[in-house]
């Protein structure tokens, strides 16, 4: 498994680093473990999120899901405010959320991208439950990543991957 642990960390390290530059805000994105769960228990998280997968041709698809109050913080910051949001119920994504999702989708594929793992976008969805890239019962590797914008936690990243996931990356990752 060390193979994708040091890829999942470098990862983080590099969506740090973009979400950082591009909103020019303190962003940090640390690697905080992973398990082996089966598919379902991904698909039953709690929380809204904005969920993505992406695929690499031959290989099984990674299922991205990022807690809602990110996507709502940077939203906020993108839009000139401090990041700042007030509690909300259930979540809805508005317009801008949405946009600031796609950005993320591009900087998650870019991190990727510069470890020579080229990946394309499948399916998006405001929840895991619409996704159906796994058996329920079938054992995947839950990555997961705790988030903080400025001083103040604001949620979860979750990465779901093949529990045999070992990606041959090219000898000169991309710049």
């Amino acid at each position: 498994m060390p193979e994708l642990e040091l890829l999942v960390k470098k990862m983080a390290l590099l969506l740090s680093d973009s979400v950082s530059g591009q909103l020019q805000t303190h962003f940090t994105c640390r690697f905080f473990g992973k398990k082996m769960i089966p598919f379902q228990s991904i698909q039953q998280l709690e929380s809204d999120y904005f969920t993505f997968s992406l695929y690499n041709s031959d290989k099984a698809p990674i299922l991205i899901a990022v807690d809602a109050p990110i996507i709502h913080r940077l939203s906020n910051r993108l839009l000139g405010g401090e990041g700042v949001i007030e509690p909300r119920g259930r979540s809805t994504f508005s317009a801008s959320d949405n946009a600031l999702g796609h950005h993320l989708i591009h900087w998650t594929q870019a991190a990727f991208r510069k470890q020579g793992v080229s990946l394309s976008v499948g399916k998006i969805a405001e929840s895991p439950k619409f996704f159906y890239i796994y058996l329920p019962d079938e054992l995947v590797w839950q990555v997961a990543f705790e988030v903080k914008i400025g001083p103040h936690q604001a949620g979860m990243i979750f990465l779901c991957v093949d529990r045999d996931f070992h990606w041959d990356t090219q000898a000169e990752p991309q710049p």
